[in-house]
Order: structure tokens, then C-alpha cells, then sequence
């Protein structure tokens, strides 16, 4: 789904709020949010997030580097690693439960998170 789908106000808002979430209750590496700004009336006129880097090698870039199959990331061994890497994060994020569907947000007021309205309907809790 492309980011114009939802409010700019809202999406960056709620991506830093999962990205810190993320940070908070897993292994799973999630940068660092560092200044975000969803107005798009701001002064670079456009929404914008800073991240922290987080170094690594994309699995597009695994395929090209050996010229190998779309479907296989580098030599075998770096293939059996990635899948285990991802295996790894995807059995961590389903392992993560919440009482309710919509999107996840901060509360500064509360310094806890909560599920609220999804961004792309606005409905929800």
C-alpha cells in the first residue's frame, strides 16, 4: 500500500510509534527513529523520517552480487542464513499478541502504547 493512502500526519507518527515498540519488546533490529515531521506544509515541504542505520546486506543484493536465481540469496551458505534470519524474525513478530486490530500508537501522556482507529479506514477501536 503506498504511504499516500493514509494521512501524512498520521503515518509517520504511527510507524515511529511501532518502530519504538518494536525496539522495546523484541531481538528484531529496528532503527532508531530521529526526527520525523508528517506536515508536509513543513519547511522541506515534504513528510520526512531520519533513521538510524543499521548495517547489512539486502537479499536483492545477496542475488546479484553471485548472479544467482531471483529465488536464491548468494552462495548456499548465505542462502541457508538469510532464510534462517528471516524464519527467525517472522516466527518473533508472530509470536507478538495484541487485544484488539487497528494501528499502534504512543501515548506521551501515559508513556505506554495502545491500539487505535486503523489508518487507512479510520476504523477500529
Amino acid at each position: 500500500m503506498e504511504a499516500s493512502c493514509f494521512p501524512a500526519s498520521q503515518l509517520p507518527q504511527s510507524l515511529t510509534d511501532v518502530a519504538g515498540d518494536g525496539r522495546a519488546k523484541s531481538t528484531i533490529p529496528v532503527p532508531e527513529v530521529f526526527a520525523y515531521d508528517g506536515d508536509s506544509t513543513n519547511e522541506a515541504g515534504v513528510a520526512y523520517m531520519f533513521l538510524e542505520y543499521i548495517h547489512g546486506t539486502t537479499a536483492s543484493e545477496l542475488s546479484e552480487m553471485h548472479g544467482s536465481a531471483l529465488t536464491t540469496y548468494g552462495m548456499a551458505a548465505q542462502d541457508q542464513k538469510f532464510r534462517q534470519q528471516m524464519a527467525k524474525i517472522q516466527a518473533e513478530v508472530l509470536s507478538f499478541k495484541f487485544p484488539l486490530i487497528g494501528s499502534l500508537y504512543y501515548s506521551s501522556e501515559t508513556s505506554s502504547f495502545y491500539i487505535g482507529s486503523d489508518l487507512e479506514t479510520g476504523k477500529g477501536p
